[in-house]
């Protein structure tokens, strides 16, 4: 069970890069989507992460939101994302913020929590609480912002309101005065209740609804109407009831969220105003197709992060920011693991026993290690065998696997003692035993 699934989604915000110029009169489209799975003292998630990534492409790739993605956050980067919203957006920007993770519910004040990944469930100076996303929504200066909760107690976000069916003849004016109206709205996948961590195959049941809802949308999409096409899927696969309405004293005057494919865009910006927003010449495309073409298989992080300085709108950006971050967490990772020396000639013998008589002489093998960097190339020498020669690798933790057409071996050496052993079989006689093996110094 998921103790609190959010998916927040704040208009004016940081939407992904969008593959065209935004519409004038819906403004710029901005996205903060967060995914927390590997909590360092709660229960760990199984399908947030794979939601805030599938949510992120599907409103880049189909919406052309700028987004920015973050995976495992703590409250800092949180809070971080959002202070950087305040800062950049507009009166006339869209922001949607996706939050998926644990949460928790204060019974006593009836106020839902957002929990971080360092966040401690006993503790609760990490937490985020409704009442804290409320005033940053209230304080941005984005026209729409829509806070879609994919979480455990999310109801204490919103207050219940009636869904309004319009007719197909008003449905022209009624985007363009949802289009110009402040909003401040609250999807959430449940009220004071927990929600569940699956059901949707490789998604939660809510967050594989709200990208169907999304997917199936023809040209523009508002909240009520989003609403409208996830409640009964949602409460049929589970006993959670989703809700949508404003959020409580965060500035609502009655607009509403619109989602807006990338192919509607010119006619619903025909619908509220003409656009003067002028097509990326094809020169510029071209420039920006051969920059990305020339660094798309850099390792260095810095690379992207001059890319997106350089087109901070163009059409890999979405693919620069998730580069930036797996680089980024590959260099933490390696940057934690214990920096050992292994180099050096290693000597030993394996003991073994052989189904085959005629190799009893391979009882006693020598072997002889040469470790340079990661590489191990070496021989086993035994009366029956001779000199066979081996090649093989390190790991990072001191592992060590060599092989070759007659016999393999693995093992753990010890950078620290200067010893190693392991286990160690011959193809080709049946034999089976292990080895130890030192530092030739040391012999």
């Amino acid at each position: 069970m998921r103790v609190f699934r959010i998916l927040v989604l704040l208009t004016g915000l940081l939407p992904l890069t969008a593959l065209a110029a935004p519409d004038a009169s819906l403004g710029r489209y901005h996205a903060i989507v967060i995914g927390n799975n590997n909590y360092s003292a709660l229960p760990q998630l199984k399908t947030a992460v794979n939601d805030a990534r599938g949510v992120a492409q599907l409103l880049h790739g189909q919406y052309g939101f700028k987004v920015e993605l973050l995976i495992d956050a703590s409250r800092a980067d949180i809070i971080g994302a959002l202070a950087k919203a305040r800062g950049k957006l507009g009166p006339s920007d869209n922001l949607l913020v996706y939050f998926a993770g644990h949460g928790v519910l204060d019974s006593y004040a009836e106020e839902g929590y957002w929990l971080p990944v360092d966040a401690d469930k006993s503790n609760p100076a990490n937490w985020i609480s409704n009442g804290d996303i409320t005033n940053m929504v209230k304080a941005l200066r984005a026209r729409h912002v829509l806070v879609v909760a994919d979480s455990c107690y999310s109801g204490t976000l919103v207050r219940a309101a009636p869904v309004k069916i319009k007719t197909a003849e008003e449905r022209t004016a009624w985007i363009r005065r949802l289009a110009q109206k402040r909003s401040r709205t609250a999807l959430v996948s449940g009220g004071l209740e927990p929600v569940i961590d699956a059901g949707g195959g490789q998604h939660s049941v809510f967050a594989k609804a709200f990208m169907a809802a999304l997917n199936n949308n023809p040209d523009v999409l508002e909240g009520q109407s989003l609403f409208a096409a996830i409640r009964r899927p949602v409460a049929l696969e589970s006993d959670q009831t989703p809700e949508y309405s404003d959020i409580r004293r965060a500035g609502h005057d009655g607009g509403d969220f619109l989602f807006a494919r990338l192919e509607a865009r010119p006619t619903a910006s025909a619908a509220a105003a003409p656009t003067t927003a002028a097509p990326a010449s094809p020169a510029q495309g071209a420039v920006e197709f051969a920059y990305w073409d020339s660094i798309k298989n850099s390792t260095n992080p810095k690379v992207f992060e001059a890319y997106l300085a350089k087109f901070p709108f163009g059409n890999f950006a979405d693919l620069a920011r998730l580069k930036i971050d797996e680089l980024k967490a590959a260099i933490k990772a390696a940057s934690l693991v214990p920096k050992i020396t292994l180099d050096g000639t290693w000597k030993g013998r394996a003991d073994a026993t052989c189904d085959d008589d005629d190799a009893q002489a391979l009882d006693h093998l020598n072997i002889v290690v040469n470790v340079a960097g990661r590489q191990a190339t070496g021989s086993f020498q035994a009366n029956i065998l001779g000199k066979i020669p081996f090649e093989g690798k390190v790991d990072a933790e001191g592992k060590l696997v060599v092989d070759s057409s007659v016999a393999d071996f693995e093992g753990t050496l010890n950078a620290a003692t200067g010893k190693g052993k392991g286990n160690w079989k011959a193809f080709s006689y049946g034999c089976r035993g292990s080895f130890t093996l030192s530092k030739a110094e040391e012999n």
